[in-house]
């Protein structure tokens, strides 16, 4: 998808910001776009004292990493935007603005990076609206002509929302956590002085919230940009 690639290398000139275009010609460019369709629900072998704040969920999503340097890794940014019903019934929500980080290419092979910034989200009638700062760290990996993969974490703290307080079961110094990982088929090419990989992909996410362990399926549409 041409527009989608454009859309990529845009927000990592943006990124990178216009102080010194005069030298852009030497930067190393990455970045990440996935557009998701998530489908998730809680472990049936979890505490049954506990209760979930709803039963299943399915959500669409979209990811943005881009950024670039100078040098082999540099300033980077993202956003979050993921928007879904939950069962019982409540519209879910949430907004993620990641305006400080790094990021580079992986070689011609592919993005890494570590981006953080402040979370707003919540479920109508299921959970309470809360403010976060997540941090995260990912990757998007081309691993041959035709395969890619993607992983991610991204553990956050709340900071406003006292019924979403230390929701992570498993490392409890955190209070949510978000990881996923993700199998591409697709395609690579060598353009323009960009490397590039996109294609369709499914995987797997887990969450941890409000001591509750999330496990889902994720299908949809991702690609890397990387400056050769």
């Amino acid at each position: 998808m041409r527009g989608a690639s454009v859309v990529v290398v845009a927000a990592c000139l943006a990124g990178c910001g216009a102080g010194s275009l005069r030298h852009v010609r030497d930067w190393k460019f990455a970045g990440a776009l996935a557009y998701d369709l998530e489908a998730r629900a809680p472990l049936a072998d979890d505490d049954p004292a506990t209760t979930a704040p709803y039963d299943g969920a399915v959500e669409v999503g979209l990811r943005l990493r881009a950024g670039g340097g100078p040098g082999h890794a540099g300033y980077g940014v993202g956003v979050d935007l993921h928007a879904g019903a939950t069962l019982p019934g409540g519209f879910a929500w949430g907004v993620g603005v990641l305006p400080a980080g790094v990021i580079g290419p992986l070689g011609d092979r592919g993005v890494w990076g570590v981006v953080g910034g402040v979370g707003l989200s919540g479920i109508t009638g299921r959970l309470d609206p809360a403010l976060s700062v997540p941090v995260e760290a990912f990757a998007s990996l081309r691993l041959a002509s035709r395969v890619g993969v993607a992983l991610w974490l991204q553990p956050s703290w709340v900071v406003a929302g006292a019924d979403r307080y230390d929701g992570a079961t498993t490392v409890d110094v955190f209070d949510e956590v978000r990881a996923g990982l993700s199998l591409r088929v697709g395609r690579r090419y060598h353009r323009w002085g960009f490397g590039s990989g996109n294609g369709y992909h499914v995987g797997v996410t887990w969450t941890e919230q409000v001591d509750t362990r999330f496990v889902g399926l994720l299908l949809g549409y991702d690609l890397d940009v990387t400056s050769n």
